[in-house]
């Protein structure tokens, strides 16, 4: 019984009542934009077309495949307003990090993707960018009493 209680105890403390997230990614170049989350979402990339001024394509999210390596962790900080205040019965907690990441995006089905993209490989089946990334999470908590 007292399992039980516990597990209750620390599902009922982790449960958010209200959040928000949002993760936005840009190469230096601005050549790959990856946004997740509440407030936008978009996997776009730049590309010339027959010597005219770049444009954005848009990718389609369900379509594509990005993969996510050499993750650098540049700064990281998080905050709940429960640690300084125990009184409280709920809180908010704060989770905010910027990091370096190389990414590899592909067609799901293996198809190429149109020439001109920056970032293209030679066989035109992928395009590899380093990105800069911003996430942002913000949740109601439970305060747990000490």
């Amino acid at each position: 019984m007292k399992l039980i209680m516990i597990a209750t105890t620390l599902l009922l403390t982790v449960t958010a009542q209200a959040s928000f997230l949002q993760e936005t990614c840009t190469s230096a170049n601005q050549s790959v934009i990856l946004n997740s989350g509440h407030v936008d979402s978009e996997l776009s990339v730049k590309y010339y077309r027959h010597h005219k001024d770049q444009e954005r394509l848009q990718l389609d999210r369900f379509e594509t495949n990005v993969e996510y390596s050499n993750e650098e962790t540049i700064t990281e900080k998080s905050y709940n307003s429960c640690d300084n205040n125990p009184e409280l019965k709920r809180g908010y907690a704060t989770w905010d990090s910027y990091k370096v990441k190389d990414i590899v995006i592909t067609n799901n089905d293996g198809s190429e993707f149109p020439h001109g993209l920056l970032g293209l490989s030679q066989d035109a089946k992928s395009i590899s960018a380093k990105v800069f990334c911003h996430k942002a999470v913000s949740s109601q908590v439970m305060c747990v009493r000490k």
